[in-house]
Order: C-alpha cells, then sequence, then structure tokens
C-alpha cells in the first residue's frame, strides 16, 4: 500500500471565499472549488481513509455532502440529493464501503480499486463549465453518470451526454432505443418531424420565467399541430412519448392532457408518470439511468399529476396535470396542451353534441399561454366534428394557423382508387402507414367486419357514419298539435279496436331501463286510412313483482283490447307464470297476451320509429294523443330519438326512448287497407259469436263444434303453435284451472 497514488481534480489554494456558493459568480465558484480541493487535501495527510477503498470507517451523510460539494464540485441540491441515493444503491450492490474514497473517487474508481486490490488509481480531470442543452454543470453530470451508470460499463460519459440529448430532442429515437417501444420509421419517424421540436440549447442553469417565456416563443413558430391517424398505429404511445422528451427539454414546462372522459385522461397522466416512476430502485430502467434527476418514486406526490423534481421556477400548476372534455379546466395554465381522441361517437351524434365539442376546445385553447402549443391526435367521426371543423377554419384562414396532416392506413395506386373496397387486393396497395402491425391481412379484417367504421377510423375519412340511415325527427311543435282530448278519442267497435304494447325492463336499477305500457286505439279515418291514437302510457322502472301486476291492471283496466303484444326477453319466463298468477286472481283473461321476441333485423327499431315519425307528420295527423300526465315524458322521449347512435358493429342503438319504442309496437295491428261497411258488419258479427262461444265453453264445456265462418278479412298477428295450444286449452278446461 505504500505505493498509493492519487492524482487529485484542482490546484492547491488558501482559505475559501465567505460568500454562500449561490450567490457566487462563475469565476468565484471555480476559485471555490480550488480552494475546498486543497483542503481536503491537507486534512487528507492527516487521516489517509479518503486514499483507501476498504476503510471500514464509514461516514455521515452530513460528510458525504460535504465532499461532493467541496471535492467534487456539486451546487445543484437536486443533484447533490440524486447522487447520494445513488451511491447508497451502488455500494449495497456492489459490495462497496460508504466511506470518503467512494465520494471522492466515484463508483468506478471504487469497483476498480476492488477489483486490483490497490488503492493506487488515477482520478481523471474533468473540466468544468457549463454543457449545451443541459441544466447541470459538467462536473455535476460526471458525477451522476458515475453513480449512475455502472451498470453499463460500455457506456462512457460522452455518449453518456449523447444519449440524454437524444431524450431531450428526439421523441422517435428516445420511444424506440431508450424506452424500446415498437416505433418504426414509418409512421413514428415521420410523427417526430411533423410535431414540434424543442430545443434545450437556450434554456441556462438559473433561468427565471421570463428566460421561460422567450425561450418558449424562440422554438417552433407554428403552434398548432392536428395529427389525424388510423387506429392501432401508436399515434397515443407517440404523443406521450413527445411529451416526457418535452419535459426532460423544459423542467418547468407545463402540460394539459385531454381526452374524452376522465377515466381516460387519468390513464394518459400514468403513462407518462410511469416513465419517471422507480419502482425498483436496483433495476432502473435505462432512461431512468440517463435522467436519474428527473425520476421520482411510485408514493410521490399525487397520481393525479406529474411534478417534474428539477423545475426550479415554482410555478403553482404541475408539470403534467389531466382533464377531459366533460369536466371544467378552469385557471389551469400551461405551455402545451394536447388533446387525444377527444371526440368518439358518443359525443358526435348530433350537431348539438358536435358543438359542445367544439366550445369545449375553443375554450381550452384560452389557458394556453402566450408562445405556448396546441397538439391533438384524433380520428374522424363526422364531417363537422371537432377534428373536421379546426382543419375548416385553417383552410379558410390566410395564414393557415393549423399544421394538420392525415395519414389513412393504406394509400391506395391511383388505378385502383374507384375500386370497391371490397374488392382491393394487396396488389391495389400503394403503401401502408404501418407495415409491420397494420398489415393488408388486418386491415381487410377490419374492413369486412365494418365498412362504414373502416372506412372512418382506420381510412380516416370524414363520413356520416349514420348518412345510409333516413332521419328521424320529431319536434316538439308538431307532437303538441297532435293533442286531444280523450274524451274526443274514436270509440272501439265498428272498425276500431285497441291494442295495448308493453317494452319490459325486468331490473330497476340506477341506471337501467324502463319498462312502458302503451294503450293504443286503431281506427279507420273518413279518408279511407287508419289512424294510431295513444290512450294512455305508463312508464316508470319496477321490480318483477310489480311489472307483473301492472301489466294484468293495464289489461283489467282496457278489457277491450283486442292484443296484448308483450316483448320476450332474458328472464320474462319467471315474469309470464306471475302475470298468469295474478289473471286467475283478478279474474282477467290473457288468452290475447303475446310474448314475443323482438325483431332483431337490422335497424328494425330504427325503422319502426322512422314510421311513426312518418304517421305523426301526416297531413291527416295519423298518429294522435290524447291529454294526460304522462304527456310531457313521453314527448320528451319522442325528441330524444334523434341521438341516436351506431355500434362497432354498425348497428344503430337507442337510449331513453322506451315510451317511444312501445308506442312503435302497436304499428304491427294497422291493417293494410280499411275495413268497407260490409266487413265492419262481418267483423261485429264475428266478435258476437266469439263472446257467446265463450259463455258457452264457461257453462257447458266446449263440445259444440261452430258452423264454418267466411275467411276474415282482417289480417291479424299469426300465433305461434304454443300459442295455439295454450287457446285451445283455455276453451276446453274449467275457468280458473291453471294450465
Amino acid at each position: 500500500m505504500s505505493d498509493e497514488k492519487v492524482i487529485a481534480i484542482g490546484v492547491l489554494a488558501d482559505a475559501a471565499p465567505k460568500k454562500k456558493i449561490k450567490d457566487m459568480n462563475p469565476e468565484e465558484k471555480k476559485e471555490y472549488q480550488r480552494n475546498a480541493t486543497a483542503k481536503h487535501r491537507r486534512e487528507a495527510k492527516q487521516d489517509d481513509s479518503s486514499r483507501r477503498w476498504n476503510c471500514t470507517d464509514e461516514i455521515t451523510e452530513k460528510t458525504a455532502k460535504e465532499i461532493l460539494t467541496e471535492v467534487r464540485g456539486i451546487t445543484n441540491d437536486r443533484a447533490l440529493e440524486v447522487i447520494l441515493e445513488l451511491a447508497d444503491v451502488a455500494r449495497q450492490q456492489k459490495k462497496l464501503y460508504y466511506n470518503r474514497f467512494l465520494f471522492t473517487h466515484g463508483v468506478r474508481l471504487a469497483l476498480q480499486a476492488q477489483k486490483e486490490k490497490t488503492a493506487s488509481v488515477i482520478i481523471p480531470e474533468i473540466e468544468d463549465g457549463e454543457v449545451s442543452g443541459e441544466l447541470l454543470s459538467r462536473r455535476e453530470l460526471y458525477a451522476i453518470w458515475d453513480y449512475s451508470m455502472f451498470r453499463q460499463p460500455e457506456i462512457n460519459f460522452e455518449e453518456f451526454l449523447r444519449l440524454r440529448r437524444v431524450t431531450k430532442t428526439d421523441a422517435f429515437l428516445l420511444g424506440r432505443d431508450i424506452l424500446k417501444k415498437d416505433f418504426h420509421e414509418s409512421p413514428h419517424g415521420i410523427w417526430r418531424d411533423f410535431f414540434p421540436k424543442f430545443n434545450p440549447d437556450g434554456l441556462k442553469p438559473g433561468y427565471t420565467q421570463e428566460d421561460l417565456k422567450e425561450w418558449l416563443a424562440s422554438q417552433d413558430p407554428i403552434k398548432n399541430f392536428s395529427l389525424v391517424a388510423s387506429r392501432n398505429s401508436y399515434k397515443s404511445s407517440f404523443a406521450i412519448v413527445w411529451m416526457v422528451s418535452a419535459l426532460c427539454a423544459c423542467p418547468d414546462l407545463k402540460i394539459l392532457l385531454c381526452t374524452e372522459t376522465k377515466p381516460l385522461a387519468r390513464g394518459f397522466l400514468r403513462g407518462i408518470r410511469s416513465y419517471f416512476e422507480v419502482r425498483n430502485i436496483n433495476a432502473p430502467t435505462l432512461f431512468q439511468t440517463l435522467l436519474p434527476e428527473m425520476c421520482i418514486l411510485p408514493d410521490d406526490g399525487s397520481a393525479l399529476t406529474f411534478e417534474n423534481p428539477m423545475a426550479s421556477l415554482g410555478l403553482i400548476e404541475s408539470s403534467a396535470e389531466a382533464t377531459s372534455m366533460d369536466s371544467s379546466a378552469a385557471g389551469r395554465r400551461c405551455h402545451v396542451l394536447h388533446l387525444d381522441d377527444p371526440i368518439s361517437n358518443i359525443t358526435t351524434g348530433n350537431e348539438e353534441m358536435r358543438q359542445a365539442s367544439i366550445d369545449k376546445y375553443d375554450l381550452l385553447t384560452k389557458l394556453v399561454e402566450p408562445g405556448g402549443y396546441i397538439t391533438m391526435c384524433s380520428t374522424p367521426w363526422h364531417p363537422e366534428d371537432l377534428t373536421a371543423t379546426l382543419i375548416k377554419r385553417s383552410n379558410e384562414d390566410v395564414e393557415h394557423p393549423l399544421q394538420y396532416r392525415i395519414d389513412p392506413a393504406w394509400v391506395l395506386k391511383p388505378e385502383s382508387a374507384r375500386k370497391n373496397l371490397l374488392d382491393l387486393t394487396e396488389d391495389d396497395i400503394e403503401s401502408l402507414l404501418f407495415p409491420t402491425r397494420l398489415t393488408f391481412a388486418f386491415l381487410r379484417k377490419e374492413l369486412k367486419a365494418n365498412p362504414v367504421f373502416f372506412r372512418s377510423q382506420n381510412l380516416c375519412e370524414f363520413i356520416d357514419p349514420d348518412g345510409d340511415a333516413p332521419k328521424i325527427h320529431f319536434d316538439e311543435v308538431t307532437l303538441r298539435k297532435s293533442l286531444m282530448p280523450l274524451e274526443a278519442a274514436p270509440r272501439d267497435g265498428g272498425g276500431a279496436f285497441t291494442v295495448l304494447t308493453a317494452d319490459l325492463a325486468l331490473t330497476s336499477g340506477h341506471g337501467s331501463d324502463g319498462t312502458a305500457l302503451a294503450a293504443v286505439r286503431i281506427s279507420p279515418t273518413t279518408t279511407g286510412r287508419w289512424q294510431m291514437t295513444v290512450l294512455e302510457i305508463q312508464h316508470g322502472k319496477f321490480r318483477m313483482s310489480e311489472l307483473a301486476l301492472k301489466l294484468v291492471l293495464f289489461h283489467k283496466k282496457y278489457p277491450e283490447a283486442r292484443h296484448f303484444y308483450i316483448e320476450r326477453i332474458a328472464g320474462t319466463e319467471l315474469l309470464q307464470r306471475e302475470v298468469q298468477q295474478l289473471s286467475y286472481r283478478y279474474e282477467i283473461s290473457m288468452i290475447n297476451a303475446h310474448w314475443c321476441t323482438p325483431d332483431m333485423q337490422r335497424d328494425a327499431k330504427h325503422n319502426r320509429l322512422l314510421s311513426l315519425s312518418i304517421l305523426l307528420e301526416d297531413p291527416d295527423r295519423l298518429l294522435r294523443f290524447c291529454n294526460g300526465e304522462w304527456v310531457d315524458e313521453t314527448f320528451a322521449q319522442f325528441m330524444r330519438v334523434g341521438t341516436f347512435r351506431r355500434n362497432v358493429r354498425g348497428d344503430i342503438r337507442f337510449r331513453g326512448i322506451d315510451i317511444a319504442d312501445a308506442v312503435s309496437m302497436a304499428q304491427r295491428f294497422l291493417p293494410g287497407q280499411p275495413l268497407t261497411e260490409e266487413q265492419q258488419k262481418d267483423k261485429q258479427a264475428e266478435e258476437r259469436r266469439a263472446q257467446m262461444l265463450k259463455q258457452h265453453a264457461a257453462m257447458f264445456g266446449n263440445d259444440f263444434t261452430p258452423p264454418p265462418q267466411p275467411q276474415q278479412q282482417q289480417q291479424e298477428p299469426e300465433l305461434t303453435q304454443a300459442q295455439k295450444n295454450r287457446a285451445l286449452l283455455g276453451r276446453c278446461l274449467p275457468p280458473g284451472m291453471r294450465y
């Protein structure tokens, strides 16, 4: 050990200045560091523990800080804190001693001495000063490299500086090479050149808020960007990486994230935090070893925000916050506003919804600081949605303030542009947006599943998803004109008859649909057509036992009803038995109740509602409503019909229109032609004959076989075999007997 030799950093000097380090200018700092080094040398002659790597005399954290400050020239508080944490991890992983040698010489020299069993090591001369694009001095960066990158000995200090610059200036290489994302030159390399770029060179250590403002204004001159790209192309993942790169370039940058809903916004923010959160201090990611001063622990701060540890201006807003299109973001200023899929088919169903999203966007843009940026990633939903509106605004503005690009999943060859989409082959494709993920086979499968959705979400076409469906519109003025007093409603008989319908919901939860019962009288008009008059509506949410009683009492209120059409859904078997039992108690025959499976054909409900709108708008007013306390809710639901939307399979779906649906079911009983006077007489005679047969069966059994009757003129719904059997039993068995 007598041959030990240490070449230290700096030159001996006399006493240190009295000024605090933070108040010194660069020249005074250098002088102070030289004097501190000389002082440490003198002390080391009296105690040579700093020269022995295996000295067992552990030092305190306070002493370690003094060594890092006075000998290594570490003056940044955050850098000092991080180096102490990294040193503790390194000594535990590499079985080093927490002594003066570890902090005087660093981890790499300690490992070299440990390997060679000698303290004869050479400390390289590290020239201090500023590093372009960095907020830490060269000596501070060297110390961080030394204590953080000991797991990657192949990465030297210059490569360490190069990789740090990549994280701040190149979102594509940051994602692909450092964060190990599945990024490719197409499309992510293209998007790197499209999104705004931040150059960290303009920020100096100790910058002020005014310096930040000037730096922000000097970046990309275009401030508004919109990327419209196919689904499954990782555009949201790329946007997250781009924002991580921006936060690395400027720690005091404030980003506000906005998505359609709050849960999506929180998930987006968690995606940003995940890159900075060190979940395993013994195995950090490459990104976390390159910029440990910007990383946090999982339980640091709120999970709904991200605070950059290197931020120094003390601004009120967090480095990254999340909001949504359905919440308020008043007062939260930002330098970058990023909107990611802020709209969907749910929020673009009608003009009012589309305008609401545009108004929300305009409000959010007021939160962006002067010189700030607005970026958006989205897919088309409607020719007049938020994305289309912003593009239209920019095209109409002579300055074209919005820079946008539209990236469909494929680009066709010119000669194939007029071919039907389903007839396309791979030879018709000129280029694919993301050939390693969105292959032609995958895209063709998506096309076959739903062509309309594919054109919108993969080919990025601004088309109306409901353009092929006739529009339904019930306005309040027309509905109010259709009102009439109950006393003026057509009477049952003389060709007019009553039908009952039920749109069921077997649950009564807060988010469940309601049950609607409708009494509708169908009658001929003076012009030889048929009219529907809604006599009464009962609507609400009922438990199954309550619902069974409602059905029986509703039928009892209208005993003249010729048919009671009830929608059969999952679970109605128990309800049907309960209804039958209650009908015996209340002496009501439910023989004319038809429990039918709803029509499952494509857009069946839409077509029924469309027919209702035609009846309502007919000059003869073929759809009328009687006055009642149920009218306001009924009209409110009818006016809600226009807010339909298609699901991912392309089927139209409605919500909260149970009454309108129940009324629309009555249309199945509309005769094709009005009854003539002779047919009406025949019908009345048939009804009297049927009543006599019922009385005869009740008194003497059902031995009598009626003579054949003329063929019925009026069309009625055909009964199933089970319903026919039940009707036969009803005629054979005595009243009150269960079957």
